[in-house]
């Protein structure tokens, strides 16, 4: 997924991005040989140097470039949570009754041992958002499920898939906003009054700022902003069409710096998104359906 994308193992051009597996450690983990849960278990890993990494940053673990957090740094050395499934898709669960496990040497979180790399991606943990995602499915981290159903034809996520939390293939009617006042700004003075109902070339934005629209289905208008950290005059604005969320669909300048936008925003899971206000839930989501935890967990 590009959410919690970066770099991959054979793409890493400097050594100083990669450390290496110090030790594995989980339940049911004991030494050099290990007793895995069935279906799979959540491992902890240590990597060794580490030096220069970021608290929360997202790395890939060993060969099969699994999904992981640093949660902790002590020295060149770091714990990283994995989270992915954390055992081969292969071992069996031979056991009918608890504790559900078998014991295989020599393997630790999803194959992964002692020296196998770590790449340091230099981002945290991020998840996508754009046109598209009111339409999905995901899991934890955002790996969209019915894609990576049609790529595997399986129904089990293999190990290190790495698909794109929105399909950039998809093409998406987008309309430059008609319903909005954009207002010129003039970077430290006042606002000045609304230009235009459309955002023209010569319009000032700046984050949370709504230039187009995107119908994601018949309910639902998706409503495409300027990202919170941007800000400028409108150099370019795509037209009426078909976009990809990879599309350049606005320009902003900004001191004489370019900034090209698409209809797709990366954002820390951890970070805060910010917001103007927040309104009161005054009114209940009515689904038509009837949770019944207690008959079908």
């Amino acid at each position: 997924m590009e959410g919690t994308g970066g770099p991959r193992l054979d793409e890493a051009e400097r050594e100083s991005l990669m450390g290496s597996v110090h030790g594995v450690s989980g339940p049911g983990t004991w030494g050099r040989s290990v007793t895995v849960p069935c279906p799979g278990v959540a491992a902890v890993v240590t990597a060794s140097r580490m030096a220069g990494a970021a608290m929360y940053e997202l790395v890939r673990v060993g060969h099969a470039e699994l999904v992981g957090e640093i949660i902790r740094l002590e020295g060149d050395m770091a714990t990283l949570q994995v989270y992915e499934e954390t055992f081969p898709s292969i071992l069996p669960c031979p056991s009918p009754s608890p504790p559900f496990a078998v014991a295989f040497p020599e393997l630790g979180a999803a194959g992964v041992q002692v020296g196998d790399p770590v790449l340091r991606t230099g981002k945290p943990l991020s998840v996508e958002l754009g046109p598209g995602i009111l339409g999905s499915i995901f899991d934890g981290i955002q790996r969209p499920l019915r894609d990576i159903a049609e790529l595997t034809h399986s129904i089990y996520i293999p190990r290190g898939t790495n698909v794109p939390a929105l399909a950039r293939h998809l093409d998406w009617d987008f309309a430059p906003s008609r319903d909005i006042r954009v207002r010129a700004r003039t970077w430290g003075r006042s606002p000045s009054p609304a230009l235009s109902a459309v955002p023209q070339v010569g319009s000032h934005l700046t984050g949370g700022d709504i230039y187009g629209t995107v119908a994601e289905n018949s309910l639902i208008q998706h409503r495409i902003m300027v990202p919170p950290r941007s800000r400028g005059t409108v150099t370019y604005i795509a037209p009426p069409g078909r976009y990809s969320v990879s599309d350049v669909v606005l320009e902003l300048d900004f001191q004489g710096s370019t900034e090209k936008l698409t209809m797709l925003q990366v954002w820390p899971v951890r970070q805060t998104r910010p917001v103007a206000e927040k309104l009161p839930a005054n009114h209940p989501l009515l689904t038509g359906q009837r949770v019944l935890d207690a008959l079908f967990p």
